[in-house]
């Protein structure tokens, strides 16, 4: 398969799960497909997702938005949301 090709098949798959997902941001409703990121509620089962290839992520992605631990947010309110929270991990208190 071919780079080009490779990139039309990434595009089409994040486009896909966007629009499965509500194609627009659950905290401020941004609805550009270009300015949505996938916000993790929950620590992520595969961690940083370094060795894994885009593909893979949008597979994961599809399975832990199935789960509910998954949300599209526009990269401002995913900014603003920070990282989330380890599943055992308490809140400090102020």
């Amino acid at each position: 398969m071919g780079r080009k090709a490779d990139n039309r098949r990434y595009h089409t798959q994040r486009l896909l799960l966007i629009l499965l997902m509500g194609s627009k941001c659950k905290y401020c409703q941004e609805r550009r497909p270009w300015r949505l990121e996938f916000h993790h509620k929950e620590k992520s089962e595969y961690g940083s997702g370094g060795n894994t290839s885009r593909h893979q992520r949008i597979r994961w992605y599809m399975r832990e938005w199935g789960k509910g631990i998954l949300v599209l947010a526009c990269s401002k309110c995913n900014k603003k949301q920070g990282e989330p929270p380890a599943p055992n991990e308490k809140p400090i208190p102020f």
